[in-house]
């Protein structure tokens, strides 16, 4: 084989290197767009989920609050009946 003969097989074979290169880079790149998307998605989970436990913590502290009403009022109608039932027992 002769030094002219060689010349094209080295051409081929840089382009070839710098497809495969190109390529790398390529696949490297989607990757990494597939592995930002996979964050945001999760992302965007989380924040819909702690939206929805916000949400829910909220509704249980307003019932929660709604109960220790009742009870107060109802500790407060027993007590104010009581000092009738206090004196006659004295």
């Amino acid at each position: 084989m002769s030094k002219t003969d060689t010349l094209p097989t080295e051409k081929r074979n840089k382009k070839e290197m710098e497809f495969e290169l190109k390529l790398a880079k390529e696949k490297e790149e989607i990757h990494e767009r597939e592995k930002q998307m996979k964050i945001n998605r999760l992302l965007q989970e989380v924040t819909e989920t702690e939206r929805e436990d916000l949400e829910e913590s909220e509704k249980v502290q307003y019932w929660v609050e709604r109960l220790c009403q009742t009870r107060l009022e109802q500790i407060s109608s027993v007590e104010n009946d009581s000092p009738e039932v206090k004196t006659e027992s004295r």
